[in-house]
């Protein structure tokens, strides 16, 4: 629970801890004398993972009279505080301060690093994006095949996963998910730490891997194009936390939303070229060449 230290003016200080309650009872303070009594309750430390209800001391005066022959509480009043937060009740004053979770936030980025094409000879061309994931949107990487050697080119490309914990209370991710576009494939023996699981590809390569606030951990995909003039064009791999150990603050996981942060996407593309060379490759020449089109347009 909260740890709180309480300062009474007459009787000096004492250190309290809340119940599993979140309620500190300190019936104990004698009232011997009229006047005001000022109690200050300063919070030392708060329960995970809640963050720290009091940014300043709470200060209370508690005003005493003599009743029946006992003293008794007869006023209350907080300064610098909501006043509906003191209340008086035969005698009893009741302090209620809301407490605040920190924030659980886990965000997902996702982006390609590079392109390996494998030619008939066995010869390998690796196209380097020089993507980091914070590009926004992503350029598509581009890769052009010669049709006489579309059937006997293999083109694989590597995608980086990368999750941050950017909330406030450390938190783990249990599974990522990755939904494969039509025109890619996934090879088990390139991904030992994957399996396909009702459609997609999931792992849980980082349950054990607890992320403090502010840091990273990255994970590898990589996908095989298939074959075949019908699987040219834009394809678009997308990648979810699935699950995880808190309630998101501005994310569901597995739920497939476009625009949460815990989803995210990159592009690749594929197409033929007629020219002498077998292979050839691009990043980001598909995004420029689709901007001036569009302009033109308009």
């Amino acid at each position: 629970g909260s740890e709180m230290c309480i300062r009474d003016s007459p009787t000096g200080t004492q250190n309290y801890t809340t119940d599993e309650n979140g309620e500190i009872n300190i019936a104990d303070i004698e009232i011997t004398n009229p006047g005001v009594d000022t109690i200050t309750i300063k919070e030392i430390k708060a329960p995970e993972p809640y963050k720290m209800l009091l940014e300043e001391p709470l200060v209370l005066n508690v005003t005493k009279d003599l009743s029946n022959g006992s003293y008794t509480a007869t006023d209350a009043e907080l300064v610098g505080y909501d006043e509906n937060a003191v209340q008086i009740q035969d005698g009893v004053v009741t302090i209620t301060v809301a407490n605040e979770p920190k924030i659980f936030d886990l965000a997902l980025k996702k982006w390609v690093s590079k392109a390996i094409v494998t030619n008939e000879d066995g010869s390998q061309n690796i196209i380097e994006t020089g993507h980091t994931g914070d590009e926004d949107p992503e350029p598509p990487a581009k890769v052009e095949i010669r049709g006489s050697r579309l059937s006997k080119t293999t083109v694989k490309f590597k995608f980086k996963i990368r999750v941050t914990n950017e909330g406030e209370v450390a938190g783990h991710v249990g599974e990522i998910s990755d939904y494969i576009p039509k025109g890619l494939k996934f090879i088990q023996a390139d991904n030992p730490k994957w399996k396909e699981v009702n459609g997609k590809v999931v792992t849980d390569q980082l349950k054990d891997t607890l992320l403090q606030p502010g840091d990273s951990a990255e994970v590898e995909i990589i996908l095989t194009w298939v074959n075949s003039e019908e699987n040219l064009g834009l394809m678009t791999n997308i990648a979810e936390i699935s699950k995880d150990d808190g309630d998101d603050i501005d994310s569901t996981p597995d739920n497939k939303k476009d625009g949460e942060d815990d989803q995210d996407d990159a592009p690749v593309i594929l197409s033929i070229t007629t020219g002498a060379a077998d292979v050839y490759g691009y990043i980001g020449l598909a995004a420029g060449v689709l901007l001036i089109i569009s302009g033109g347009i308009i």
